[in-house]
C-alpha cells in the first residue's frame, strides 16, 4: 500500500462526514458543494485516488477510483436528505439516483469478471 493510499483511507470517511454535517447545516454550504462539482470537475483526475487498479492496453485501468467530486456529491446527498426543515422535511429520491445504483451495480460486475483478475496484493 502506498502512503498516499494511507492517507486516502483516513481522509475519504473523514471529509465525507463533515462535508456532509456542514451541508446538513447550511443551504450555502450545499449551493458552495454543487458549485465545486461543477467547476472541479474538469480536474477530477488529478485529485483521484485508485484502490486495486491494474493498468491495461494502452492506459485503460479498472479499480476503484475516488476522487474529491464522490467526497462533495456524498456529502451534498446526504446534506439534502437531512438538511430540510420545516413543512419540506420529507424524505425524497433524488434525480437518476436508482440509474446511478444500477450503473454501480453493472460496474462491480464488471470489474469482478473481468480479465486480467484483478487482484488485492499487487507484486
Amino acid at each position: 500500500m502506498k502512503p498516499e493510499h494511507a492517507i486516502a483511507l483516513a481522509l475519504i470517511p473523514f471529509l465525507t462526514v463533515a462535508g456532509a454535517v456542514a451541508a446538513t447545516w447550511s443551504q450555502r454550504v450545499r449551493d458552495v458543494f454543487f458549485f465545486l462539482m461543477v467547476s472541479l470537475a474538469v480536474f477530477a483526475e488529478r485529485t483521484d485516488v485508485n484502490f486495486f487498479s491494474e493498468a491495461w492496453y494502452r492506459g485503460t485501468s479498472r479499480g476503484i477510483q475516488v476522487t474529491l467530486l464522490e467526497i462533495l456529491a456524498a456529502g451534498l446527498l446526504i446534506g439534502c436528505w437531512l438538511g430540510r426543515r420545516g413543512e419540506e422535511r420529507r424524505w425524497f429520491w433524488p434525480a437518476s439516483l436508482g440509474v446511478m445504483l444500477l450503473y454501480f451495480v453493472y460496474a462491480g460486475i464488471s470489474v469482478v469478471v473481468s480479465e486480467p483478475k484483478v487482484s488485492a496484493c499487487s507484486n
